[in-house]
């Protein structure tokens, strides 16, 4: 099962229909990881994947030098890792 640190380190893909949203509807999560999350994922629509032959990548390095400019990556992205 894919777990949100999976998301944050782009290794796995999550069921962003089911898993992600039951975890982010808790009142314990706070508005800043929510609000990353949201920021993270309408990035995609901005930087569709990238495919080289075989290989993908979902987290280009323009996604990447995007999503630095979301306030509190940093901190948001530990508190999803907390989740593991």
């Amino acid at each position: 099962m894919a777990t949100l640190d999976d998301a944050v380190d782009g290794h796995r893909e999550l069921d962003l229909s089911g898993e992600i949203f039951r975890i982010l509807d808790s009142k314990d999560v706070p508005r800043l990881v929510v609000d990353y999350v949201m920021f993270h994922e309408m990035l995609h629509l901005r930087h569709p994947v990238e495919h080289a032959g075989a290989r993908r990548c979902i987290h280009t390095p323009a996604f990447k030098q995007e999503e630095k400019r979301f306030v509190g990556a940093r901190e948001a992205k530990a508190w999803l890792r907390g989740l593991a």
